[in-house]
């Protein structure tokens, strides 16, 4: 009885946390280089005018670094939102029919005009800002940047702002991971899962 019991409990926790949200890692060798406004899985990677092509696009690129692909900043978010038309921007969704973001990482440099510059990092929930994040860095030093919100987010606008020649410097990000926000029912599962296990244990052991 008591094997088929601890049997029974461990089934249960493998399925609560099988559903649990695990973290998705996307280094841009996923796709061809070149690639512009690229979609891997349920991410989205965009810039400039929609319809418009490259330069205003994003798009991957491997020349800073043979054989190690990363995503290049575009020009505007496109719908004439912040930043301006002349700031170099990365913008990344994730597909409404899967769970938002729940936190997400990359690591980001910036090259070409100014020695130095900060990096802003801007995360929307249906079309409202929620965190948001910045980070100074010298050019052709990779820095990690990470933005999280409890509840979640779906979009994230990354950008430069004006440049000593009052445009933005361009900026790749590479390594972008991210963990979406996990399913209610998985985490009610976890939470009624585990104070069960503690009970059926102290039980066992009586």
């Amino acid at each position: 009885m008591k094997k088929i019991t601890l049997v029974l409990m461990s089934l249960f926790l493998i399925l609560a946390l099988t559903g649990v949200a695990k973290a998705v890692s996307i280094d841009f060798s996923e796709v061809s280089l070149g690639t512009s406004d690229p979609i891997i899985g349920d991410v989205s990677f965009w810039a400039g005018d929609p319809g418009a092509s490259w330069p205003n696009d994003t798009w991957t690129d491997d020349a800073w670094y043979p054989g190690n692909p990363y995503l290049v900043s575009g020009f505007d978010d496109g719908i004439g939102n912040s930043p301006g038309l002349y700031d170099t921007f990365i913008g990344i969704s994730i597909d409404p029919l899967v769970d938002p973001f729940q936190t997400c990482t990359f690591d980001i440099e910036s090259y070409l005009t100014d020695l130095s510059t900060t990096i802003y990092a801007l995360a929307f929930s249906s079309g409202s800002q929620v965190a948001s994040t910045s980070q100074f860095i010298d050019n052709f030093y990779y820095y990690s940047m990470s933005l999280t919100f409890a509840t979640g987010f779906d979009t994230i606008h990354i950008y430069d702002d004006m440049n000593t020649f009052g445009v933005g410097d361009m900026f790749n990000i590479d390594n972008f991971e991210y963990a979406p926000v996990p399913e209610p029912a998985t985490m009610f599962l976890l939470f009624l899962g585990l104070p069960l296990v503690c009970f059926l244990k102290r039980k066992i052991g009586s």
